[in-house]
């Protein structure tokens, strides 16, 4: 039995997708995705855990302009897997700062309840929310929401 365990143990840390990498932000393309170049590779990075306003959407822009504050500066990713697109879900830090937590404790993103279960953004969210800080301000519609009434036919 032991060994079985050992053996699934085994498949499943081969099979993961998590890994780290650093290197720096090239391109900035809204609020909770980028471009990321490091190791000699270069890739879409979308931050996991967190939702970004569409660039179209009110906030969309000052979102998007709150990431663009990493541009060139020196990241590290903590990969998590691929979403649908292809793209690398990843949590980043600049300096030793969660900017994906970041985003939502200012109001710049929402916490993704869908494909997370971090308490702790959620937490933040609230607080946020409370203190209408960023997109809180103003009459908003989520942006997995607004996706769907704007999906390309």
């Amino acid at each position: 039995m032991k060994k079985l365990i050992f053996f699934f143990t085994l498949i499943l840390f081969a099979c993961s997708d998590s890994y780290t990498i650093e290197g720096k932000i090239i391109r900035v393309i809204d609020g909770d995705t980028f471009v990321f170049q490091g190791s000699g590779k270069k890739f879409k990075v979308r931050m996991s855990d967190i939702d970004a306003p569409e660039i179209s959407q009110t906030f969309g822009l000052r979102s998007k302009d709150f990431l663009q504050r990493y541009l060139n500066r020196r990241i590290k990713l903590f990969c998590k897997g691929k979403d649908k697109y292809k793209r690398v879900l990843a949590t980043v830090f600049c300096d030793s700062v969660n900017i994906n937590e970041l985003e939502i404790k200012l109001g710049y993103a929402w916490y993704t309840v869908k494909f997370s279960s971090n308490e702790h953004y959620f937490d933040l969210q609230e607080a946020a929310k409370s203190l209408k800080l960023g997109l809180w301000q103003y009459e908003h519609v989520e942006p997995w929401i607004y996706r769907l009434k704007h999906k390309k036919l």
